[in-house]
C-alpha cells in the first residue's frame, strides 16, 4: 500500500505547508504540483523519511523556459501516475489535453494543480485529481489538499480542507 499526500499552489505559505505535511506524516510520499516548489523543498527537510516529488508550475522560475521539470510519471501498486502543474495543458479551460497526455504516458491517474480549485473526475479511463490550493484557494474553502491511497490497483482518494 502507498499513501500519497498531494499538494499544489502553496505560493510561499511554508508554515501552512509544514502544518499539512506534519498532520499527515503517516504518508509514504508527498507530491507538490508546483507554484512555489521551493516551499516543499524547505519543508521536506524536516521529514526525511517521507519520499518527495515535485514539478514546477507557471510561478516557478524557469518553467516557461523548459529549464525545470514540469511533469513526471511513476508506477505504484500497479497504477501509472502522471503528475504536472497543468499550465502547459490549459487546464483552466478543461482537462482533455491533460487526459490525452496521461494516456500517452500510459497513466491511469493524472494529478494536476494550477486552477486553485479541487476536484476529482474520471475521464476516458483516467482518474483526474486536482488537490486545489493550500495557499490561495479559489473554491470558497480555506485551502485543500488530497490524500491518495493505492493498494493492489485500488485507489481511494479524499479531498481534505486545511485546518488553520
Amino acid at each position: 500500500m502507498l499513501k500519497i499526500l498531494v499538494v499544489s499552489d502553496s505560493h510561499g505559505n511554508v508554515n501552512l505547508l509544514h502544518d499539512v505535511v506534519s498532520a499527515n506524516r503517516n504518508v509514504d510520499l508527498v507530491i507538490h504540483l508546483g507554484d512555489h516548489t521551493a516551499d516543499g523543498n524547505e519543508v521536506m527537510r524536516d521529514f526525511p523519511t517521507i519520499a518527495y516529488l515535485t514539478v514546477s508550475g507557471n510561478c516557478d522560475i524557469g518553467s516557461f523556459l523548459n529549464k525545470t521539470n514540469t511533469e513526471g510519471t511513476f508506477t505504484a501498486e500497479g497504477r501509472r501516475i502522471f503528475y504536472t502543474h497543468g499550465h502547459k495543458y490549459n487546464v483552466k479551460y478543461g482537462t482533455q489535453y491533460l487526459v490525452s497526455q496521461a494516456k500517452i504516458n500510459n497513466a491511469d491517474i493524472a494529478l494536476y494543480g494550477h486552477t486553485h480549485v479541487s476536484g476529482v473526475d474520471e475521464q476516458n479511463g483516467v482518474l483526474v485529481v486536482n488537490p486545489g490550493s493550500i495557499g490561495f484557494p479559489r473554491d470558497g474553502t480555506g485551502g485543500t489538499y488530497c490524500l491518495l491511497e493505492i493498494k493492489d490497483k485500488n485507489v481511494k482518494y479524499e479531498i481534505k480542507e486545511v485546518q488553520r
